[in-house]
């Protein structure tokens, strides 16, 4: 099983030849990922090594997938969104309630009850506000 340091290697990996291609240039994903040129080189070369397959052809003007690259690319891309919507979706579970909270109740039911349970409610969620109807 692989380290959790070798996982997140990975990732910023697939990151940066995102952001290589997607950029156009290695000087321009630098950038883009608050990195320095020589660290977007050395997390390119990394991963070529790794994979024992060269992923971009490069020249001092230009920069072009292999095939390789293009297949690794479009799998490297899906694995990105997918980490993106699993992020957003424990995101949402854990979001905080906001808006108004609307009630109705019986009256003598509604002071024995719901009242205090609103009131607790609301100040652990304090991006709501309450209302009574």
């Amino acid at each position: 099983m692989r380290s959790n340091r070798a996982s997140l290697d990975k990732l910023k990996a697939l990151q940066t030849l995102v952001a290589i291609v997607d950029r156009g240039s290695l000087t321009s994903a630098a950038r883009s990922l608050g990195s320095s040129l020589p660290s977007v080189v050395r997390q390119l070369a990394a991963l070529e090594r790794e994979l024992g397959a060269r992923l971009l052809n490069r020249t001092t003007r230009r920069q072009s997938l292999t095939e390789d690259g293009r297949l690794y690319l479009e799998r490297a891309r899906r694995v990105l969104a997918d980490l993106d919507e699993a992020d957003r979706l424990i995101a949402v579970q854990h979001a905080e309630p906001s808006g108004t909270l609307s009630v109705t109740a019986p009256v003598l039911f509604g002071h024995m009850h719901v009242a205090p349970a609103v009131a607790r409610f609301l100040q652990r969620y304090p991006l709501t506000q309450g209302r009574s109807g």
